[in-house]
């Protein structure tokens, strides 16, 4: 049946609320003619399969029953009834109409039918224009016999007629069948000059027969329309030729018009050109928003065409079309009393989901799912959808958040010029950027104060949350122009200045009530300048939420040789019941800089829950604590962090006596859950000071769920120590790494029987096991296993890792991710893998195997069929370089 282009519905009654606008008095007749997209209900009497009285035809409709109508309510011909004030013109086949009614006008449309006789002839039984214009004379002569002649010409004369033809001689015709009839006898422009001709025939007997007041309507864009989507579209675009066919037909006609009108002598024919207007809607939004109240037609839509002008939006049109949503629900309030509501709920909906598109169409990078993920959740139910957008970020400020964070990182590298001596917020905003928010490039129209940073900061700034500013921009401008941001986290860049400090306080101060997080990176601090910036962050906190993040990394102290801890610091550490992470990664700090932050931390009983001091010298830094508890222990008396969760002291250039030391510091943080002492040399011998620490805590409650020992140059016998203290423990770790130290293929018994102990994620990559390793390893799996992750690569075990992995597959329940890259994997052992993954039917979701032998070598499908989980792919498997190829390292 015919699927007409509803798109421009709303655009053309706008346009003919203008044509009709200025009449007076009684209203107009209103005669209509055409196809389905003015029928209301003609081919309902007919024997034809062109009708529209079933459902969802209807539904939006007073009655909520189809009427004939090829739309979910009204059609065009109702608006412009509506427009002229009088009741809805019946169906010239409707057995009432007939006495006063016919003074209303009639509706001589039918669904199929062309300028040609032989369009829609697929549909049998319709109406063609030349018998619609027949019916036209058989009209007046009724009303004739009701009024006289004299008054029907003039009830003729004077009424509007609306006319809309063209657009199934293309689809239903021309393009109907991929070898047509029409297609065979012309090429596409001169059948739209035939059928361009055959429609002035049709007009001028119009004319002949009393109409002087006809409206005109083109084709919208016919290759977006469902047929031509489902028969022509490849990945869901508008379908090419249909398009061109409208970008052809609409001009000719209005040609054509525009001649007939000269030779009449009188503009008796008004074309609208629907595909010009469509165009024009979507790639210049802003004029018809900021000009005209559309909401409350837009939001009426039907919610096929709804959905459909979302996705066509750029941002700023979606975001003056969401503004104007005053009846749209708010925030996520939920009704189900109804239809109306039920689809505003979906459109609040929608308005998320166009956001998250417009975002990762962005900015790819940081998209929140992969592609894989992506693809299973389209498979997901409605309500689950739902449920994801409720629970889901807020799209739109995180979209105009990372937008404004783009105008500020461009606006900064233009003022760090030496050159630049102008004000911040009379910069341009690069085309580049400004092409994202309105695509089609047509911002230039509206004003120039779109290219502006202080325009960008004003409309968009109070979506700011989590901003990154370098120095040049932590100056008073920017704070004025960010007065309406509410700001949760600061990442500052290159302070370095007491100017900068003094813009920095100044934004401080203007946030504090929502500031939670402060960073810097590449800063070089005085004493008084860390002390004015803590000590503001002290003296909001009893008004404020208070800050708590603070985190300063790869910078620098100018005095280095701090006797004491600034005041400003002290006070922040001691007097922030609020601080919950503190970060003072690779910062060239001294041991008793890093000791005396810790005894300032355990000295207040701070509610901190990270800490890290990663990336700096501080061996010895708590030496102290090895003396210092003797005397505790023996009163039984010491403050403690009880509330410190996470402690990273990653390459600290660490030794064995350090971690003895810290055995006893352990004490005072009896909470502790995640300890990072990778890349730090403590050797077997180090990591034998802790196991005293593990055995004793072994039928106690041990927090203590992640431990990260990477590169610490461990020994075989160590890690097989550990293991067997790690093994005893009354609550197993979630996570162990020991990846990068050389253990050999002798720890593989020891890793095969820690497996089996409950431990949900290990981390061994590149510590040598080799193909008698997995072997071991294999051989000490015989029971279940908790395994939720593991990564295994680097460890050139051949095909040993794939019959490895196979046992392991089927021991491992709820093991989703595995880590095999860089093993010498042949290709035969793809075969062994697909067969443990179709036996274990487990939960397994990705199994990286790059970097294999096999990924030189032709793979055939079928040996890839048996790695999917529901249907989506779980390998990823990457082609290696040709061994004859040059090897260009060069960044």
């Amino acid at each position: 049946m015919p699927i007409p282009f509803f798109g421009t519905i709303f655009l053309l009654v706008l346009f003919i609320g203008t044509f009709v606008s200025c009449t007076e008095g009684a209203p107009r007749a209103f005669f209509v003619f055409g196809d389905s997209l003015v029928d209301n209900g003609n081919n309902n009497y007919l024997l034809t399969s062109a009708r529209a009285d079933s459902p969802p035809y209807g539904i939006d409709y007073p009655t909520h029953r189809p009427t004939g109508r090829f739309s979910n309510g009204f059609n065009i011909p109702d608006l412009i009834s509506q427009e002229l004030g009088a009741e809805a013109t019946l169906p010239y086949l409707d057995p009432e109409l007939n006495g006063d009614k016919l003074l209303v006008g009639a509706n001589f449309a039918s669904a199929g039918i062309g300028i040609l006789n032989d369009t829609g002839i697929q549909f049998a039984n319709i109406i063609r224009i030349s018998t619609q214009l027949q019916n036209f004379e058989q009209y007046q002569a009724r009303v004739s016999a009701l009024i006289g002649e004299e008054q029907t010409e003039r009830l003729v004369n004077g009424a509007l007629v609306l006319i809309t033809l063209g657009g199934n001689d293309y689809v239903n015709n021309y393009f109907f069948t991929p070898v047509s009839a029409r297609r065979l006898q012309y090429n596409l422009q001169d059948f739209s000059v035939y059928i361009i001709s055959e429609y002035r025939k049709i007009l001028m007997r119009l004319y002949d027969l009393g109409a002087r007041r006809v409206l005109v309507t083109g084709s919208g864009p016919l290759g977006c329309v469902p047929s031509s989507l489902a028969s022509r579209s490849v990945n869901g675009e508008c379908a090419e030729e249909p398009q061109r066919a409208s970008a052809i037909f609409n001009p000719l006609l209005v040609q054509m018009i525009q001649g007939l009108n000269q030779e009449l002598g009188s503009d008796i024919f008004v074309a609208a050109n629907a595909m010009e207007m469509q165009t024009n809607f979507i790639t210049n939004p802003q004029a018809f928003v900021d000009d005209l109240n559309l909401s409350s037609v837009l939001y009426h839509l039907p919610t096929e065409l709804f959905d459909q002008l979302l996705s066509q939006l750029p941002p700023l049109a979606l975001q003056k079309l969401q503004q104007g949503k005053s009846d749209i629900l708010d925030d996520f309030e939920l009704l189900t009393d109804g239809v109306d509501n039920q689809r505003k709920r979906k459109r609040y909906l929608n308005f998320e989901e166009e956001w998250k598109n417009l975002y990762e169409a962005r900015w790819p990078a940081f998209g929140w799912r992969s592609k894989n993920f992506k693809s299973k959740s389209s498979a997901r139910s409605a309500n689950e959808k739902e449920a994801e957008c409720e629970s889901a970020n807020d799209w739109q400020q995180m979209y105009w958040e990372a937008h404004l964070q783009n105008c500020l990182d461009t606006t900064a590298e233009f003022a760090l010029f030496p050159s630049f001596h102008g004000r911040i917020s009379e910069m341009e905003v690069p085309e580049s950027i400004l092409n994202y928010i309105d695509h089609r490039g047509h911002i230039s129209r509206f004003t120039c104060d779109y290219s502006k940073f202080a325009y960008h900061c004003q409309q968009f700034g109070s979506y700011g949350r989590h901003l990154r500013l370098p120095n040049v921009l932590c100056v008073e401008e920017t704070c004025l122009l960010l007065r309406n941001a509410r700001l949760e986290s600061l990442e500052l860049q290159w302070i370095k200045s007491d100017e900068h400090v003094e813009g920095l306080c100044k934004l401080i101060s203007q946030n504090y009530r929502s500031l939670k997080s402060i960073k810097f990176m590449h800063c070089k601090f005085t004493v008084s300048s860390l002390d004015a910036i803590c000590d503001l962050l002290c003296m909001h906190s009893p008004q404020a939420l208070g800050m708590q993040h603070f985190s300063i990394k790869t910078s620098s102290f100018l005095e280095n040789n701090f006797q004491s801890l600034p005041a400003g610091l002290i006070s922040l550490l001691s007097s922030g019941r609020s601080l919950s992470s503190l970060c003072l990664s690779d910062n060239h700090l001294p041991r008793h800089f890093a000791r005396k932050v810790f005894d300032t931390l355990v000295d207040a009983s701070s509610s901190i829950t990270v800490l890290d001091l990663s990336e700096n010298n501080i061996a010895g830094w708590l030496s102290h604590f090895k003396y210092k508890n003797r005397s505790t222990e023996s009163s039984g008396t010491y403050n403690s962090l009880k509330s410190l969760k996470e402690l990273n002291l990653r390459n600290c250039n660490l030794q064995m006596d350090d971690v003895d030391c810290l055995r006893y510091a352990l004490v005072h943080i009896p909470n502790l859950e995640q300890l990072d002492l990778s890349d730090n040399p403590i050797e077997t011998s180090g990591i034998r000071c802790l196991i005293p620490y593990f055995k004793e805590t072994s039928h106690k409650y041990f927090p203590l769920v992640e431990l990260k020992l990477e590169s610490c140059e461990l020994t075989c016998f160590g890690v097989c120590e550990l293991l067997e203290a790690l093994s005893s423990l009354r609550k197993p770790l979630n996570f162990l790494s020991i990846g990068g130290n050389s253990l050999g293929s002798e720890i593989g018994t020891a890793l095969g029987k820690f497996l089996c102990g409950g431990i949900q994620a290990l981390d061994i990559e590149d510590i040598g096991l080799g193909s008698s390793g997995f072997m071991r390893a294999g051989q000490e799996i015989v029971t279940e296993t908790k395994l939720h992750s593991i990564n295994i690569s680097k460890n050139r075990g051949g095909i040993e890792t794939a019959r490895f992995l196979s046992k392991l597959f089927s021991y491992a329940p709820d093991l989703s991710t595995v880590n095999a890259k860089y093993n010498f994997m042949p290709k035969e052992s793809l075969s062994i893998l697909s067969s443990a993954v179709k036996a274990a039917k487990g939960k397994l979701e990705h199994l990286d195997l790059r970097g294999n032998i096999m990924c030189g070598q032709q793979v055939h499908l079928s040996e890839l069929a048996e790695f999917q989980t529901n249907g989506f792919s779980i390998l990823e498997l990457s082609s290696s370089p040709a061994l004859n190829e040059p090897y260009d390292d060069d960044p």
